[in-house]
């Protein structure tokens, strides 16, 4: 068979191809025949593992992963010389030299009442950022005056002039339920990657077991009940007997309140002699009297059901909980069936607050280390805005609730930060901390600048994407995900995850608020109708001929002649009115699913070429009357001749244009083009 020269020249390429890979043709010769052979052949090889090179992380991670070292003490010679004094009346007892861009979230304080700690950063003049930004104490106090430092000099070896700013550390929110000896805790040394180990120190260790899961997974159950009861609306449904929406007569039970197990002991599913009348309302009270969480949404509706929660078993013998209200024909209210892995002698006490039972069981808890009685360890940072402890106690009174959480004021410990008013002449700033922090360090719950704009960057990344972006769809988006490896420098196969950044972007609330922030620096008027209105008007002010950015082309509200309100908007790109306009036959349709009040309306024709359906006009509106369709169309076919210079014709009018339309049977989009 002679070959071509572009076949030969082909064949020559894929050789040179196989030999930089070192593939023989007797190799092709041996993967392409079907035998036995083949995989003893493939098996015996030894493939090397793809050796991926290491990825550097930007300078912003690695600034965060700074670890900061201990405090140098002055030598001799430099406490003979007054290296050491800020002035007359103040000086310290070591000194850390951080590098340029550190990121210091746990500046280390004095070991001992009086001992003072100086830091001190180096920094860019060009884009200053405050050391104190970064700390994850909360501060306060903040009072600053002029001020000479010693520990900063000039060319001529003066001090130099600083501001001089006064903070204090404002402790920390412990929850009610902790002991006052688990107060006394100092320390003075930390880094955010050992924070973890002491930031709640657990007083009671115990060991993990199938008894102890059960339990808490019960207590857990338990409290759910207790914060959310029935969430049946007596509202939703007409007809519905007054006493599932009547003020709770009992002011101490919370709503969806608990009883004891009352009732024939039958599931309404299988007993057909099961009497629907409710439940007496209760009368054992419950003491569940505690702050609800601020976090949580409140509803305004005060048609909730009021009912309380009891357990009972079916025929089988199979134990369930449900609100009092529920029966065959009020299926809507709260039934909670495979209670099978909890302890249902705990559960049931809890729901009758049986107070012998509950205290046998909780008291053998505490002597395991855990339960509502252990001694909580809980510590919030007073700039959080929790305000209970996240697990539940046991008060004095008998009563099961979160514990509130109220601000520690003991600290002592100060900070007195000197920043150069001349800092190109002198970039660096110090930092003195005095006196030892008495309490735990807080949680790293406050992102350090340099990381935020770490994130910010790459949500502007997303471009578009950015107008509905959420903490979840941000970790979907291939774009965000590639950009967070390549800073963090991630060489693993798994997907890194925000709190790989930075500990404080685990909280979702925080995340949802620099998305926020981002998002309205990059859509000032917002993403809804008004920001594509002022979009339009500064695209039309602004005269751009690009012809990519010529895609909203119209914002207009109209009141059709029955007086209601007709929002339009019209997308349509120069080269989608030159497809309108040459189109012969075209199909419309509205979609009332993508956008919450919205109806979106397309034109589409076929194109020949491409072998499919393409869009020539995308629209938005707010109505499906006719006299809102004749707008739509008239504003589109507008659009389309001052793009093109040619008018939309109709083939049984004008002899040429448009032939047929398809439709479907909505009266408002026929009456409206013809």
């Amino acid at each position: 068979m002679d070959l071509s020269r572009s076949q030969l020249n082909a064949m020559e390429r894929a050789q040179l191809i196989l030999d930089d890979a070192g593939v023989s043709p007797r190799e092709l010769e041996l993967l392409s025949r079907p035998s036995s052979r083949l995989s003893s052949h493939v098996s015996s090889r030894s493939y090397s593992p793809i050796v991926r090179p290491p990825i550097t992380p930007s300078p912003s991670i690695l600034a965060s992963q700074y670890i900061p070292p201990p405090a140098r003490p002055f030598t001799p010679d430099e406490l003979t010389n007054h290296v050491h004094k800020i002035n007359r009346n103040q000086s310290v007892d070591a000194i850390i030299e951080h590098p340029l861009g550190a990121i210091v979230e746990y500046p280390q304080t004095g070991v001992f009442p009086g001992q003072a700690i100086a830091h001190v950063f180096t920094i860019d003049p060009l884009s200053f950022e405050n050391p104190k930004s970064n700390f994850q104490y909360s501060m306060g106090g903040n009072g600053g005056r002029l001020s000479c430092c010693g520990l900063l000099r000039d060319d001529s070896g003066e001090p130099v002039i600083c501001n001089r700013l006064k903070s204090s550390c404002q402790g920390l929110k412990v929850c009610s339920a902790r002991p006052d000896t688990a107060l006394d805790v100092q320390h003075s040394y930390t880094s955010r990657l050992s924070v973890h180990d002491i930031i709640a120190p657990s007083l009671f260790s115990y060991v993990d077991s199938a008894t102890a899961e059960i339990f808490m997974k019960t207590l857990a159950l338990f409290c759910a009940l207790s914060e959310h009861g029935c969430s049946f609306n007596a509202g939703l449904i007409s007809g519905v007997t007054t006493a599932l929406s009547e003020p709770n007569p009992h002011p101490c039970i919370p709503t969806g309140g608990f009883g004891a197990e009352s009732g024939p002991e039958s599931d309404t599913d299988f007993d057909t002699d099961f009497d629907d009348t409710p439940d007496p309302l209760p009368v054992a009270l419950v003491q569940n009297g505690h702050l609800r969480n601020s976090r949580r949404r409140q509803s305004n509706n005060h048609e909730m059901c009021m009912g309380k929660l009891v357990m009972r078993r079916d025929r089988f013998n199979r134990h369930f909980i449900c609100c009092q209200y529920h029966t065959r024909t009020r299926r809507s209210h709260l039934i909670l069936r495979n209670l099978q892995e909890y302890d249902l002698d705990y559960l049931r006490a809890l729901l009758e607050n049986n107070t012998s039972v509950i205290a046998k069981h909780e008291g053998a808890a505490r002597e395991r280390g855990y339960g509502p009685l252990v001694p909580c360890s809980f510590v919030a940072s007073p700039s959080e805005q929790k305000q209970l402890c996240p697990h539940w106690h046991r008060f004095a009174d008998g009563t099961l609730a979160q514990g509130t959480l109220a601000r520690e004021m003991k600290c002592t410990s100060t900070f007195y930060i000197y920043v150069p008013q001349d800092l190109a002449a002198c970039p660096r700033v110090v930092v003195v901390c005095r006196n030892p922090h008495s309490h735990p360090p807080p949680a790293p719950i406050a992102t350090p600048p340099p990381l935020v704009a770490t994130f910010s960057e790459l949500l502007h990344d997303m471009h578009w994407q950015l107008a509905d972006a959420t903490p979840r769809r941000v970790m979907l988006d291939s774009g965000f995900v590639r950009g967070l490896r390549k800073e963090l420098g991630w060489n693993s196969d798994h997907t890194p995850s925000l709190s790989d950044l930075h500990p404080s972007l685990a909280n979702l609330d925080h995340v949802r608020r620099l998305i926020n922030t981002v998002r309205l620096q990059k859509f000032p008027n917002g993403t809804g109708y008004d920001g594509l209105y002022f979009a339009a008007v500064k695209l039309l002010v602004s005269n751009d001929t690009n012809q990519s950015s010529r895609y909203v082309r119209c914002t207009e509200m109209y009141t059709l002649p029955d007086g209601a309100e007709f929002r339009l908007i019209v997308c349509m790109s120069p080269t989608m009115s030159l497809r309108l306009t040459q189109a012969t036959r075209i199909s419309i349709d509205t979609s009332f699913k993508r956008i919450h009040g919205w109806q979106e309306f397309e034109v589409e024709a076929w194109d020949n070429h491409r072998m499919r359906s393409v869009v020539s006009t995308r629209a938005f509106i707010t109505s499906q009357s006719a006299d809102a369709h004749f707008i739509l169309f008239r504003r589109i076919f507008e659009i389309a001749e001052a793009d093109t210079g040619t008018a939309i014709t109709f083939h049984h009018i004008d002899g040429v244009g448009f032939e047929s339309v398809v439709a479907d049977g909505h009266k408002g989009q026929g009456l409206g083009e013809y």
